[in-house]
């Protein structure tokens, strides 16, 4: 774990705010993190950007980031798999 938190991706800088919202966590940008096939000086070249962990978001936050994403997408997930995500009866 780096001083900015627990690295999890790379992505590029304007898939930030979308994958910030529709994560559980509370993410932070930072340097890319090269895996086993990459180089970090191709990374940096492309303009990625690497996201990390520096928390947990409270469940009404994180469950309003998530309705923020999936209302903003293209892609229209099945009711139930919906009930599945907001359904708060649910076990």
């Amino acid at each position: 774990m780096s001083h900015q938190g627990e690295w999890i991706a790379n992505c590029m800088p304007d898939r930030v705010a979308r994958i910030s919202a529709a994560s559980v966590f509370l993410l932070q940008v930072g340097p890319p993190k090269p895996n086993q096939m990459q180089r970090q000086e191709d990374l940096e070249g492309k303009g990625m950007v690497g996201l990390y962990r520096m928390g947990k978001k409270n469940e009404q936050e994180a469950r309003a980031g998530q309705k923020s994403y999936l209302s903003e997408s293209d892609f229209t997930p099945a009711p139930g798999v919906l009930r599945i995500f907001f359904d708060t009866t649910a076990t």
